[in-house]
């Protein structure tokens, strides 16, 4: 099982006598799908499944030939990590559990449904002495790990804007994500990736302005962001799209060049062009996790930088909500 560590994000190995790590994901809907396509492509073959659904959890092991597994608490107390891939106001409860069990958490972003929630499982991992990471599976996309590169690199010189966008249909395949109250509606599902770019590329973020229009599961969000260091980014999220669309784009302006992603073409900056793959993000990130947990790797993203992205997200909605600016500071990430 999981050891404890110093510092408390950073693992050691796990399993006993070079035995393989064991992954319990959590959930039976699309991202345990996901989640367990993408550890099965990073070699993890030792993968149980759980599920608030008994049946549909036995249904999904037995297609893609993993052990169904009885209980969160019972999978948690087998395993070295557990990957929480259930509804966002789950997933403090779960990861504590799991962590109380002695087990390395995974959670789906975002890192929980408030912040109060989030932080309570940051301490409750910590006092566990286990690992603590949240899948924001974007800063794994290879057109995005470099676009954060070449935002880090100074060769667009000083950063002036960023704008991202992140548009889709509503999100039928899970109804509740339809209700707010349960998934924080378009800002803390979707828009929240976006954010988490924003902090990575352009630092500490010091006032926010917003507004969300639409009707709950049909949401269009915008959100103008002003950067402690100057830099101003405009962030656009929407599940008001035509039913099957997704789109994504990101432009980086720079006082001497830009750099730009679209969801159909390679990022573009002076010649240099990294090709979109969604699945290689998710089989990069639990790459990486099994580096942290097996070999004691530090996490890329730490949980600090996941509550930075869900203070923000919720900064947004209060702006959007009020209709006024909202005044505070992220630490960036």
């Amino acid at each position: 099982m999981a050891t404890s560590v110093s510092p408390w994000w950073r693992a050691t190995s796990c399993g006993t006598d070079g035995d393989e790590m064991i992954v319990g994901v959590v959930g039976a809907g699309f991202m345990a799908r996901t989640h367990i396509a993408a550890w099965q492509a990073a070699g993890a073959t030792d993968l149980l499944l759980t599920s608030h659904n008994p049946a549909g959890a036995r249904a999904l092991a037995e297609e893609v030939g993993i052990t169904a597994s009885a209980g969160i608490a019972g999978t948690a107390a087998r395993a070295d990590l557990i990957d929480v891939c259930t509804p966002t106001d789950t997933h403090a409860e779960i990861g504590a559990v799991a962590a109380s069990a002695g087990a390395h958490v995974l959670v789906e972003k975002p890192l929980a449904r408030d912040v109060p929630q989030a932080t309570r499982l940051i301490d409750t991992c910590a006092r566990a002495g286990v690992t603590l990471a949240v899948a924001h599976v974007v800063r794994f996309a290879p057109e995005y790990r470099r676009f954060l590169d070449i935002a880090d690199s100074g060769e667009l010189g000083d950063l002036a804007t960023l704008h991202l966008r992140r548009l889709s249909g509503p999100p039928e395949w899970s109804g509740w994500l339809l209700d707010a109250q349960r998934s924080g509606g378009v800002v803390l599902d979707l828009m929240i990736h976006d954010l988490d770019i924003a902090l990575a590329a352009a630092g500490p973020v010091a006032t926010v302005d917003a507004e969300v229009t639409g009707k709950p599961g049909r949401e269009h969000a915008f959100a103008m962001l002003g950067h402690a260091g100057g830099a101003v980014s405009i962030v656009e999220a929407s599940w008001a799209q035509p039913n099957g669309t997704f789109v994504t784009s990101a432009e980086l302006v720079g006082t001497k060049a830009t750099a730009t992603i679209d969801a159909a073409q390679p990022i573009r900056t002076d010649g240099v062009h990294v090709d979109t793959g969604v699945q290689k993000a998710y089989v990069d990130q639990a790459r990486h996790l099994i580096d942290v947990i097996e070999h004691g790797a530090n996490l890329e993203l730490t949980p600090q930088k996941a509550l930075d992205a869900l203070k923000l997200a919720e900064a947004v909605s209060h702006s959007a909500r009020s209709g006024k600016t909202v005044h505070f500071r992220t630490e960036g990430n």
